[in-house]
Parts: C-alpha cells; structure tokens; sequence
C-alpha cells in the first residue's frame, strides 16, 4: 500500500471515529432532551385531564342533584294533583253517603264504598264513623287501613242537623302508576348520566394514552431521522476530507516523492546531472537542493 493510501486510511479512520462519537453524543443528548420533553408533556397533559375530569364529575353531580330535585318536584305536584282529586272523592263520598246516614241506613254507604274501591285499585281501604265520639258500633271499616310510609289518608268530616259523618279514605301510593313513571324516568335519565360520565373519563384517559404513544413515536421517528441526517452528513463530510486530503498530500508529498525516485533512479543509470526542480521551503525541499 503507498503512503499517500496509508495515510488517508489513517485520517479516514480517525475522522469516522471522531464522527461516530459525535454522532452519539448528540443522539444521547436528543434522546435525554426528547424523554425530558415527552414527561413534561405527560405531565402536563395529566393535569389537564384531571381538571377536565374535575370539572365535568362537577357538572354530573350537580346535575344529578337537579334530577332529584326535579323528581321531588315532579312528586310533589303529581301528589298535590292526587290530594286535589282524592279529597274531592271523600267530599263526594260524603255526598252521596250521608242522607243514608241521616236515615240510619248503614247498608247503602257500604254498597256504595264497595262500588267506589272496586273501580280504584289504589284505595286500600275506607273507614267511616257517625259519631264525634263514636263507640265499636258506630265505625264502619272496609278494606284495610295501616299506618305507613306508603299509604296515605285522607280525612272529611260532615254535619247536618240530623247527623255527623267522618271518612276516612286511604290509598297505597306505591299503586300510583304517575309516581312511579316518574321515578322511572328520572332514574333513567341519571343512569345515562352515570354511564356517559364514565364514558368521557374513559375516552380523555384513552386519548391521555394515545397522545403519550403517538408523541414517543413521534420522538422515536425523530431520533431515527437524525440519524439518518447525521451519518449521511458523515458520509459527505468524509468523502470529502478524504478527496480534499488526498489532492492536498498527493500534491505535496506524493508527487515530489515521485520525482526523487525517478531522479535517484536516473542516478543510477549514470545521469549525475539530474537536479530535482522544487521551489519549497520544507523538508522536501531542502532534500531537492542536495
């Protein structure tokens, strides 16, 4: 191998070294900086969702709290509607029983009770006294009548001037088919609630989780590319010290070589006037003024 081949292997080697160690450095420094960037940027993105999270487990509650209001609410007007109309039953109960009462008729209130209770499922029982005072024989009961938070009684008395009439009528509210569509429906609607609750959670952790992957492959990508930049700038780099080196030596070194062996080699053939033509300060110089 000649010298000038030697020495650009030699300087190809230390500059692919040096480059390779370069290289490595800044991908080790863009992969710290990368893993530092992409934690922060879970940090942050963490946060964010936890705020959003708070914010709408926020909106849920208070918007199940509405829904239960709004069931109150609704409860309560059904059962003002039913305390209008089952009050207005008793008044007209009363109506009708009561000149049987004044004529101490005690069988008709009965037929008519019977009549009344058979037609409305949700009255559970009525109970009637002709007393203020009355005694076991002056109180009617049919049906049944328990004290409960289920039940509920409604109370009318009625005087003439021939007799005293209280009725007591009492009707289950669980039977209340109003009642308990609007239980229904307001438990419906905050199951819903329930479930898309837990359905946004799911998708902001789901898309936590994706903007986390796809900004490590993004990363990834990135780091990939810049290797590839910087072994392609090695290679341009190298190929081109290599070329510049080996114009540079082969000029100064080598061809000066050249023309001293082929002037020692005309020495030998009897030529001792042969001189070596060199303008040049250096080694090589000196070497051609001898």
């Amino acid at each position: 191998m000649g010298i000038l081949k030697k020495l650009l292997a030699l300087i190809g080697s230390t500059l692919l070294v040096a480059f390779i160690l370069i290289a490595s450095i800044t991908l080790l420094g863009v992969k710290d900086s990368n893993k530092q960037m992409l934690q922060e940027l879970e940090s942050v993105l963490k946060v964010e969702n936890k705020k959003s999270l708070d914010l709408l487990d926020k909106n849920f509650v208070e918007i199940e709290q509405q829904l239960q209001d709004a069931d109150q609410s609704a409860r309560d007007i059904v059962l003002n509607l039913y305390d209008e109309s089952f009050n207005a039953a008793v008044n007209s109960l009363g109506s009708q029983i009561l000149p049987s009462i004044e004529g101490f008729d005690y069988d008709t209130p009965g037929e008519i009770i019977a009549v009344l209770m058979s037609s409305n499922k949700v009255i559970t029982g009525v109970r009637f006294a002709v007393s203020e005072n009355p005694t076991a024989d002056e109180v009617f009961e049919f049906g049944s009548l328990v004290e409960s938070e289920e039940r509920k009684t409604y109370t009318q008395g009625f005087r003439t001037d021939f007799a005293y009439l209280k009725i007591d009528m009492q009707i289950d509210l669980t039977g209340m088919k109003a009642l308990d569509k609007i239980e229904q429906s307001f438990a419906a609607i905050n199951l819903a609630n329930q479930k898309l609750a837990k359905e946004v959670k799911s998708q902001n952790e789901q898309a936590l989780d994706n903007a986390t992957s796809r900004a490590t492959i993004v990363s990834q990508d990135g780091q990939k590319s810049l290797l590839l930049k910087i072994i392609l700038t090695m290679v341009v780099v190298l190929v081109l010290v290599c070329v510049i080196l080996g114009v540079s030596i082969n000029k100064s070194v080598n061809q000066p070589l050249q023309q001293t062996v082929k002037m020692i080699q005309e020495l030998e053939m009897g030529r001792i006037g042969s001189r070596l033509s060199m303008n040049r300060n250096d080694e090589i110089g000196q070497m051609a003024t001898v």
